[in-house]
Formats: C-alpha cells, structure tokens, sequence
C-alpha cells in the first residue's frame, strides 16, 4: 500500500510515478490535504485505505 500526500513537500507527488513503476502490484493512492506525514494529516483516510487493503488481501497463511 503506498499512500502519497497531494501537499508532501518531502517527497514530492510527481515522484509517485516512480513508485508506480517499482511497485506494480502495490496499492496507490493519492490523499488530498496530506503532506508527507498523512497519518497526521487525514488519519481517517489512511485507516480506510489500510482496511481495503487488509480486506483485499485476505487472512495471512504461515508456512513453515
């Protein structure tokens, strides 16, 4: 899951692109009103992005 602030002045959104390409199978999503720290910014939409993910990806299976 890779979430990148629309406002990061860190790590700026055009660089998401790079993420993109290194990351294909990852999950991407751009939040609006969110620098670099987003968990601060919009914690509500990180927890929402964070339960998708976890839902999508199903119980984890451990193999020894």
């Amino acid at each position: 899951m890779i979430l990148w602030g629309d406002r990061d002045r860190v790590l700026l959104p055009t660089q998401a692109k790079v993420a993109r390409r290194r990351l294909p199978d990852a999950t991407h999503a751009s939040l609006g009103h969110a620098g670099h720290c987003a968990q601060h910014d919009v914690p509500e939409l990180v927890i929402e992005h964070a339960v998708a993910t976890f839902a999508k990806a199903g119980p984890a299976r451990i193999t020894a």
